[in-house]
């Protein structure tokens, strides 16, 4: 018993720090006006992956949501050389498929 309670607290105490990372890359997301800095691809990525993996965040709009998607299909961990967000998501959906595909 006294372990699956210190294994609880454990996994709250990751899930809010998560959720803390989560409040600061959306602060920089809206914040930012450098759209092709390397910092923004990495938080739209973040944010992309943890849509996939986790739920819908609240408070981002629909394009905000798309980009971040994008971003973290194409790229990967370590290379963020390429496209912007932006230009990511006015990228026609087939074109898109094209490219991550290969």
């Amino acid at each position: 018993m006294r372990t699956s309670n210190c294994y609880l607290k454990k996994e709250i105490s990751l899930y809010l720090t998560k959720l803390q990372q989560m409040d600061e890359i959306l602060k920089r997301i809206k914040k930012n006006r450098k759209v092709s800095s390397l910092q923004n691809k990495k938080d739209y990525y973040q944010l992309g992956e943890y849509q996939q993996h986790r739920e819908k965040v609240q408070g981002i709009s629909k394009d905000v949501r798309w980009a971040a998607n994008r971003i973290y299909k194409y790229y990967d961990r370590v290379n963020f050389e390429g496209p912007t967000p932006r230009q990511l998501t006015k990228m026609k959906a087939d074109n898109f498929d094209l490219i991550v595909k290969g």
